[in-house]
């Protein structure tokens, strides 16, 4: 089972504001959002997925320092998760 992290629409029949028409955000959706604030987010072509009760974060990164920072983002949003880090270092040169 894969969850996506694309932003959800509401239904027009649900009042904004009231509690039962925000849906709670999945593992993978606040792992992922938490990335996008990142100050790295622009170098990082990431996907996180909640795949059988694990987070995988999936992509390419310039840098070993960016794939550790994800996976420590990722753990402080969701300490419980197991994370299967599958992030892939593309490193460019100077």
């Amino acid at each position: 089972m894969s969850i996506a992290f694309a932003p959800r629409h509401r239904s027009k029949s649900h009042r904004p504001g009231s509690p039962s028409s925000r849906p709670r955000p999945s593992e993978a959706e606040k792992i992922f959002q938490a990335l996008r604030q990142s100050p790295y987010w622009a170098h990082w072509q990431l996907r996180v997925v909640e795949h059988q009760g694990e987070i995988v974060l999936q992509g390419r990164v310039g840098s070993f320092f960016h794939k550790q920072m994800a996976q420590e983002l990722a753990r402080r949003c969701s300490p419980q998760a197991k994370i299967d880090n599958r992030i892939e270092v593309c490193y460019r040169g100077f």
